[in-house]
C-alpha cells in the first residue's frame, strides 16, 4: 500500500512538470530564465540589425555587448550611430566620447562629425564646433559634400551662439494653455478659425488622438493612425489628415486623407486624396502636412510635403490648386528658393505678409529641424530665411502657425524644458509674443537684404545667363549659402555680424566678387552687377 501511494504522488509530480495544459505546468515554465547568449552573438545580432538600418534592434543587443564588454570600441561606435540615428542625442553622445576617448579613436574618423552634431542638437555648440572643426581640418577632400555639410554645421553653431543672448529676451515664451501638453508627443494642427486650437497627442499603439480645444474647452475626436501634427480642420466638419497606412512588406507609407466629423465626433468618410497628390502604392511617396489657404486670386490652395519625384531632394514642400468640383491641379514644386536636398516640412501660409513658413533640417540651422520663411515676389519667391533664436532651438521646431494679428505664434518643439524634462524630450506646443508688440514672424530680425540686376556693361540691359552664389566666410573657408542659376535679379538674406561673398560667374570663369561685412552694414543693400560681354 505504501508503495502504491508512493508511485501514484511521482506519476502526479512528473505530470506536473511535464503536461503542459497544467496551469501549475504554466507556473513552471514561466519562471524558467531563457537561455543567455553571448556577448560575441549579441554583437553579431547587432552587427546585421545595424547593417540593415533596423537602429532600434542593434542599439538594443548593442547595450548587452557594452554592459558586458564596456571597451568594446566598435560596439561603443555603432552604438553611438543607432542612437543618433534615433535621435537619442543624450546617449549617442555618451556612446561617441567613449570613443573619442579611447585609443583607437583614429580608426573612426566620423566619429568626431557625429558627436559634433549631436552636440549641437543639445544646445552644446562651443563643443560641437571644437569637434566639427577638428573633423573638417583633417579631411582630405574639400569639393566632398560631407566637408561642405560639416562646415554649414559649424555655421549654424556659430550664429545660435552668438543670436543666443541677443535674441533670446526678445519673445515671452511659454507653453500653452493647461491641459494640452503631456508627457507623449503633442503637436499643433492648424485651422481655418483664430478660435480653435487643433493639436495631436500620441497616444497607445502609436496612434494619435485628434484634439480641438475652443474657449477652455477640449473635444478629442475618435482615434486614427495618423501622423502626430499634420492635421488642418477645415471648418467644423471637413478635416484633413495625414494617415499611416501598413504596406504589405511592413513599413509605413503616408498620404493625405479627408474626412467628416460627424455629431458624436467620429471621425467618418474617410477618403484618400486622389493619386495626382498621393501618388500611388508603386511609386511608394509620402505625402503629408496638408494645409489649405487662399492666395491671392482667391483661388483654394492645399500646400503639402513629400518626397515625389521632381523635387529637389528629401522632402520638399509642394502646392495645388483645389477646384471648385473638389479635384486637385498638377502640384507644383515650390523651387529652390525654399526647397534644398535636405527635408522641408510642415508648411503654412499667410495671406497678409505672402510668406510661406515651413520647418528643415538643413545644416546650417540651430538644430534638427529650424523654421523658416519666404516671401513672395511677383510669381517668385525670395529666398527663405531663417526666423533665428529663440523661436527655433537646438531641437526640432515644428508645424509654425502665426495668429492673424502676427503677435503670438505656437509651435511643436522637443527642446530641452518640455514636460517630459530630459535631453531626449517628447514634443509640446509652445506659444511665442514679442516683448515689444513688434511682429512675432519678421523674418528680418536678425538680418540685411543684398539684392540687385545683373546687366551688361555696355548696354545696362538685363541679362540671365550667369549664377550668382552666395557664401559665408567661416574662417579660411567659403560655405556656399544659396545659389541662383539664370535670372536677371537676385535678392539674399545676410545674418547680421557675418561676412559674406556674392560671387556671378559663368560656367567658364569668374565675373564678380564683392565683400559684405554685416557686422558694418545695419540697413538693406542695393547692389548691381554689370558684366562686361
Amino acid at each position: 500500500m505504501y508503495l502504491k501511494t508512493l508511485t501514484i504522488l511521482f506519476l502526479t509530480v512528473s505530470l506536473l512538470f511535464t503536461n503542459p495544459r497544467s496551469a501549475h505546468a504554466f507556473h513552471i515554465y514561466e519562471e524558467q530564465t531563457p537561455p543567455k547568449i553571448s556577448w560575441r552573438e549579441a554583437k553579431r545580432n547587432a552587427d546585421a540589425a545595424f547593417e540593415q538600418k533596423k537602429y532600434a534592434l542593434a542599439l538594443d543587443q548593442y547595450t548587452f555587448v557594452l554592459a558586458e564588454r564596456p571597451n568594446n570600441i566598435p560596439a561603443a561606435y555603432n552604438a553611438g550611430i543607432a542612437a543618433f540615428e534615433l535621435k537619442k542625442y543624450s546617449l549617442a553622445k555618451k556612446y561617441l566620447k567613449d570613443v573619442a576617448a579611447s585609443t583607437k579613436a583614429k580608426k573612426y574618423p566620423e566619429n568626431a562629425y557625429y558627436l559634433g552634431v549631436t552636440q549641437k542638437f543639445l544646445g552644446e555648440y562651443k563643443a560641437a564646433i571644437e569637434n566639427l572643426d577638428a573633423f573638417a581640418g583633417k579631411y582630405k577632400n574639400q569639393d566632398d559634400a560631407t566637408y561642405i555639410t560639416t562646415l554649414a554645421h559649424i555655421s549654424g553653431c556659430s550664429k545660435s551662439l552668438s543670436a543666443f543672448t541677443k535674441y533670446t529676451s526678445r519673445y515671452v515664451i511659454q507653453t500653452v494653455k493647461a491641459g494640452i501638453n503631456t508627457p507623449q508627443d503633442d503637436k499643433n494642427g492648424a485651422a481655418a478659425s483664430d478660435d480653435k486650437l487643433v493639436f495631436t497627442t500620441m497616444g497607445d499603439h502609436s496612434k494619435a488622438q485628434i484634439k480641438i480645444e475652443k474657449n477652455g474647452v477640449i473635444t478629442e475626436l475618435t482615434d486614427q493612425d495618423i501622423q502626430v501634427g499634420s492635421v488642418f480642420l477645415a471648418d467644423d466638419k471637413k478635416i484633413f489628415f495625414t494617415k499611416n497606412t501598413v504596406l504589405t512588406n511592413g513599413n509605413k507609407r503616408q498620404t493625405i486623407c479627408s474626412g467628416e466629423v460627424n455629431s458624436k465626433f467620429e471621425i467618418t468618410n474617410v477618403l484618400q486624396l486622389p493619386a495626382i497628390i498621393n501618388g500611388t502604392t508603386a511609386n511608394g511617396w509620402n505625402t503629408s502636412d496638408p494645409l489649405f489657404t487662399v492666395n491671392e486670386r482667391g483661388n483654394k490652395v492645399m500646400y503639402f510635403s513629400t518626397n515625389r519625384t521632381g523635387g529637389l531632394g528629401g522632402a520638399d514642400i509642394w502646392s495645388a490648386v483645389m477646384l471648385p468640383n473638389g479635384q486637385f491641379t498638377t502640384p507644383k514644386n515650390a523651387g529652390a528658393s525654399i526647397n534644398t536636398t535636405n527635408d522641408e516640412i510642415s508648411p503654412f501660409y499667410d495671406i497678409n505678409k505672402t510668406a510661406l513658413y515651413f520647418s528643415s533640417n538643413r545644416p546650417e540651422g540651430s538644430g534638427g529641424y529650424d523654421v523658416y520663411a519666404a516671401k513672395k515676389f511677383a510669381q517668385y519667391w525670395k529666398p527663405a530665411n531663417n526666423l533665428g533664436f529663440a523661436i527655433n532651438s537646438s531641437s526640432d521646431d515644428v508645424y509654425f502657425k502665426l495668429d492673424k494679428g502676427a503677435k503670438t505664434a505656437t509651435l511643436s518643439s522637443n527642446r530641452i524644458g518640455g514636460l517630459t524634462a530630459n535631453t531626449d524630450a517628447s514634443f509640446d506646443i509652445y506659444q511665442f509674443t514679442m516683448n515689444n508688440g513688434a511682429d512675432s514672424s519678421d523674418p528680418k530680425l536678425n538680418s540685411i537684404t543684398v539684392s540687385g540686376n545683373v546687366l551688361d556693361k555696355k548696354t545696362k540691359s538685363k541679362i540671365v545667363d550667369y549664377h550668382i552664389s552666395l557664401y559665408q566666410m567661416i574662417g579660411e573657408h567659403l560655405v556656399l549659402v544659396n545659389r541662383i542659376d539664370g535670372v536677371s535679379y537676385y535678392e539674399f538674406t545676410l545674418d547680421v555680424d557675418k561676412e559674406y561673398v556674392i560671387e556671378v560667374e559663368s560656367d567658364e570663369v569668374k565675373i564678380d566678387r564683392s565683400f559684405f561685412d554685416t557686422t558694418e552694414i545695419k540697413e538693406d543693400v542695393v547692389h548691381d552687377v554689370f558684366v562686361l560681354r
